[in-house]
């Protein structure tokens, strides 16, 4: 009888002391490891959407931002969560397709799209751009692609080039859908790594502009005497960017640089050679000569 009560006593005890440790494990997870293992589970539902590929920015001389200096609208859907999905669809101008969170860009805000301000399940907020709608200075930036590219752009890529996304991001749930009622979080990424220019923007635009006015085809190019700096370089026919597939093949010569590109100058160059003739000294204004076509 004494042994089966000193067993009781033993499994009681052990119980206890089971408890206990389990208890004081709950509170050190509680206490102390709560918050990081919220956080990891929240990371682990976590879904991210891209929407933009963070780069370094391209400064002109005076450190004034030539690339992502402007933004554009975007709007993000949710269509199970909105309450007029053919209203937001014509507002936007796109087909929804699926539950998911969706993200449209938008064109300039107008009176109908003011509207999706007030829907439910729509929100809007601006993406940084990285080209200029204008093309300003667009021959000198270039562009970058796994195809090629030219320009700062491509010749600089490492240097621009950052390791992270502009992305909205959601909770979903084990089942991989859109936990509702939690809504998303636009995260932003500001990177103050770039490129610093001699060119000055706004004798850039000033260029340009005189170049529009007048000029269909051919470059100018400003330069700072004291220093041999470009403060200005220009290139037409223009281009955009952010449309350069219909530039490929037009057959106009848009992505061609001609302030940089070979050209011969032919006859125009014997004006050079006399002028060096005759500050040498070895010619005079009445040596004659007696053109054969060439001299090597």
């Amino acid at each position: 009888m004494v042994m089966k009560m000193n067993r009781i006593k033993l499994c009681g005890i052990a119980s206890v002391t089971v408890f206990a440790l389990l208890l004081a494990r709950l509170g050190y997870i509680s206490l102390y490891r709560g918050e990081r293992y919220a956080r990891e589970a929240a990371v682990q539902r976590t879904e991210h959407i891209p929407i933009k590929t963070a780069r370094g920015v391209i400064y002109d001389r005076n450190m004034l931002a030539i690339t992502e200096g402007q933004s554009r609208l975007y709007a993000a859907v949710v269509p199970k969560e909105c309450a007029d999905l053919d209203e937001a669809a014509r507002l936007i101008g796109q087909d929804f397709t699926g539950e998911d969170l969706q993200i449209f860009a938008l064109g300039a805000v107008t009176e109908r799209q003011a509207r999706l301000v007030k829907m439910r399940g729509v929100s809007l907020f601006n993406v940084s751009e990285r080209y200029n709608a204008g093309g300003v200075l667009s021959h000198v930036i270039g562009y970058t692609s796994d195809n090629g590219g030219f320009g700062i752009e491509r010749v600089f890529n490492d240097a621009l080039t950052a390791e992270a996304n502009d992305s909205i991001s959601m909770i979903k749930n084990a089942n991989r859908k859109l936990m509702s009622g939690l809504g998303y979080r636009k995260q932003s990424v500001k990177t103050y790594q770039g490129v610093k220019l001699s060119v000055d923007y706004h004798i850039q635009k000033i260029a340009e502009a005189a170049m529009d006015r007048g000029v269909e085809r051919g470059a100018a190019v400003v330069v700072d005497v004291r220093t041999g700096d470009i403060a200005a370089m220009v290139s037409r026919p223009n281009f955009k960017q952010s449309e350069i597939a219909k530039y490929l093949d037009s057959g106009k010569g848009e992505l061609l640089n001609r302030a940089i590109m070979p050209y011969d100058v032919g006859s125009v160059f014997k004006t050079v050679l006399t002028a060096a003739a005759l500050e040498e000294g070895e010619f005079l204004p009445r040596s004659a000569f007696m053109c054969y076509g060439g001299l090597d």
